[in-house]
């Protein structure tokens, strides 16, 4: 399950920009049509099946901002702004140089950016809220220059950057705008987001639509929230560049987000997938270190006190690497999103009902994966569309020594901010990674198996074992042939196996049911890895019984035919009436992936 909520999104070394294919919206903010949002959700179920179409609404009249963090960007404007004075203090006692008249500038400069932001923040009362969220995005970005401390020459050239950036020139998704409306409208439901609630909205430039989209909806529906839109690479160079005081203020100023006081209780993101790279072990040190100072919210995620509900959208780096039209990339991810929900949830259920109890899985694949695990003692989760989208899948955790044999991986995979790795092979002994190899970024997988050698708190050697395996169900993405550089796609994939090395979740409930998915492994990291088990020779065998075969599910005791079936074949499994549209005319006669 890809739920590590502290990274913003992954990134890739690919220097490819945004293209002629994505249209632009030249000097302008989206047009009446794509303004248009979904209404009022009112008590909508937590899994809206198709995305209530029947009850979308549209909009015309803006909203304006009720509950945007107006205090908190006012506060850091003016810390960031004594922080500068400071500063320019201290060059009072200074001879006079070169460097000093170059910090100088810079300096003044801060100040005169701080000034414009502060005085554009003092109008945000009567003002559309794509422009406030535009001023914001760049006063945020200020704000981290300063606290960054990073020298005046990288500084000022970062400053004049930033100070050029605006939301308002976005990169409009080449697809239906119904679609990109039902996907916020599903990060919202699945977060079960009420009036009264606060939520942080995550996001990034390049999906400000869905952000702007789920503020919509809670500016509708009085749910107080903040906004965190965030410029990866802005972050990474401030990451790279700052002091060790810089690298702690820029961490915080992320976690405060979430501080206990502001009562934050969800968070509802739209990140995109690959943006940024760690290219050498100096900035994997870095990062690690900005991680480390947000630890303790990190622990809030992970035992489940902070409900997240996340997506990671394809870009077009990713489409460069895996392979795939950026326009047919996007429409196999919204399609992933659009699927019959409820009943899949039902679906999987059955199959957690099987699980209970048993005690070994055994998965082969025609790839070379060969693993067996101790299940014993631990609950399968149903988890359809709770925390991440698009779902589906079952996971757990096996007993943190019982893991035998090798998992392999075809084809990218990718953790955090490392560059891609193709094709591992992870070899297995006693729970712990014996031997490993991959066909490109060998090293990289090198350094994320021994990130936590020399840690303390129990973690050592924690990147070398399982805290997580899981099954993909969602039957749209299952003939995909293989797996993909986006994680939130792969690991969902109808035929697949994925397990985590690194950390186990320590929650004891999932939706209101008791779970037991800690096998004590503690570690600083948690990434899924994809094995595709859809040729012949695949199977999934628990406690002698084949519960899928080259990707097929099979019925076996308390899971039915119909169930099967919605497994294996989606939407083609349901009457004409319950179809979507879009699945009608692209795959009435099948799943065959357009591409």
């Amino acid at each position: 399950m890809f739920f590590e909520q502290r990274q913003s999104n992954s990134g890739s070394a690919s220097d490819v920009s945004q293209n002629s294919e994505i249209p632009k919206k030249n000097g302008s903010f989206l047009s009446d049509t794509d303004r248009d949002v979904v209404g009022a959700v009112s008590n909508s179920p937590p899994l809206a099946s198709r995305f209530d179409r029947a009850s979308l609404q549209k909009e015309k009249q803006e909203c304006v901002p009720k509950y945007f963090q107006f205090e908190k960007l006012q506060s850091d404007l003016a810390e960031a702004k004594n922080n500068v004075l400071h500063r320019i203090e201290g060059l009072a006692g200074k001879e006079q140089s070169v460097n000093s008249q170059s910090e100088s500038r810079y300096f003044y400069s801060l100040i005169d950016a701080i000034d414009d932001c502060a005085n554009r923040i003092k109008n945000f009362a009567n003002k559309p809220i794509q422009e406030v969220f535009d001023v914001a995005y760049v006063a945020r970005d200020i704000v981290k220059i300063v606290f960054s401390e990073i020298s005046a020459a990288q500084g000022e050239e970062l400053l004049q950057q930033t100070r050029k950036e605006s939301l308002k020139d976005i990169s409009v998704f080449p697809i239906d705008q119904e679609l990109i409306d039902g996907l916020a409208r599903l990060l919202y439901n699945s977060g079960k987001t009420k009036s009264g609630d606060t939520v942080v909205l995550g996001g990034t430039k390049d999906n400000f639509q869905v952000v702007l989209a789920l503020a919509r909806l809670c500016e509708q529906n009085g749910v107080r929230y903040f906004v965190d839109i965030r410029n990866d690479p802005l972050k990474a160079e401030l990451i790279k560049n700052a002091s060790e005081e810089g690298l702690k203020r820029l961490s915080f100023e992320e976690d405060d987000f979430f501080a206990r006081e502001r009562g934050v209780t969800k968070t509802l993101s739209a990140w995109s997938n690959m943006k940024i790279n760690i290219k050498t072990d100096e900035e994997k040190v870095r990062y690690e270190r900005f991680l480390h100072y947000q630890s303790a919210t990190h622990d809030r995620f992970i035992s489940g006190e902070i409900y997240s509900v996340h997506t990671r959208i394809p870009t077009p780096e990713d489409s460069v690497v895996d392979d795939i039209a950026y326009d047919k990339y996007l429409a196999l991810y919204f399609e992933s999103c659009d699927q019959p929900w409820e009943k899949i949830q039902d679906a999987q259920q059955e199959l957690v009902e099987f699980l209970k109890g048993k005690k070994e899985i055994h998965i082969e694949s025609a790839n070379g994966t060969n693993l067996t695990l101790n299940i014993e003692g631990f609950d399968f989760v149903n988890s359809a569309i709770d925390h991440n989208i698009p779902g589906s899948e079952i996971f757990s955790a096996p007993k943190i020594d019982s893991a035998q044999g090798t998992f392999v991986s075809n084809w990218i995979s990718k953790y955090r901010r490392y560059a891609p790795v193709k094709d591992i092979h992870l070899a297995f002994q006693n729970g712990q990674v014996s031997e490993f190899s991959a066909s490109e970024g060998q090293d990289t997988l090198a350094a994320i198996l021994s990130i936590d050698d020399s840690a303390d708190g129990g973690k050592q050697g924690g990147a070398r074992r399982l805290g997580e395996i899981g099954f993909g169900t969602n039957p749209h993405l299952k003939n995909l042939g293989r797996n993909y550089a986006n994680i939130s796609l792969s690991e969902k994939i109808g035929g697949s196996a994925h397990v985590a090395i690194g950390f186990s979740y320590k929650r004891t409930e999932y939706e209101g049911k008791p779970v037991h998915l800690d096998n004590g492994n503690e570690s600083s990291i948690h990434w899924d890895i994809v094995s595709m088990l859809n040729e012949q020779g695949s199977k999934i065998v628990v406690d002698g019984i084949t519960l899928q075969e080259n990707g097929q599910w099979k019925e076996v005791p308390g899971v039915s035919e119909q169930s099967v079936r919605l497994l294996n074949e989606g939407w083609g499994a349901l009457p004409s009436a319950e179809q979507p549209e879009w699945w009608k005319k692209g795959y009435s006669q099948g799943y065959a992936i357009p591409f």
